[in-house]
């Protein structure tokens, strides 16, 4: 993925963001904003918090910075893909409002499956 290995490069030739959450020289959380294939909706990716650092709403606040942020680009929607294997993420993405929606099977040597989760938004007046 060549996200990782230049992310910064890659979030803003794609048109996209990425934040990273850092105490005392630690990274401790992580989120990107990309445009999505589909007009008018965007992609969360690369969300992370550090081990140490869950259960403190530190992922909940990444997902609404991604959200607002969408909101600023005009989109109606954001997407993401989470592995179906991660217990504590779907937890949080229903608990905001995600639908999860499809299932697929990567051609990858462990043949993982993901789930595309997506929330409609909508403006506050």
């Amino acid at each position: 993925m060549p996200g990782l290995l230049s992310p910064v490069g890659h979030y803003t030739a794609s048109g996209g963001l990425l934040w990273v959450l850092e105490k005392s020289d630690e990274i401790v959380g992580t989120v990107a904003i990309k445009p999505a294939a589909e007009p008018q909706v965007a992609e969360l990716q690369h969300l992370y918090v550090h081990r140490s650092w869950r259960r403190r709403g530190l992922g909940a606040f990444l997902c609404e910075v991604v959200e607002q942020e969408a909101l600023v680009r005009q989109c109606s929607a954001v997407e993401l893909w989470s592995d179906v294997w991660l217990v504590d993420a779907p937890r949080l993405f229903e608990r905001r409002g995600y639908i999860r929606a499809e299932e697929t099977t990567n051609a990858d040597c462990c043949a993982t499956v993901r789930c595309c989760y997506r929330k409609q938004l909508t403006r506050t007046p």
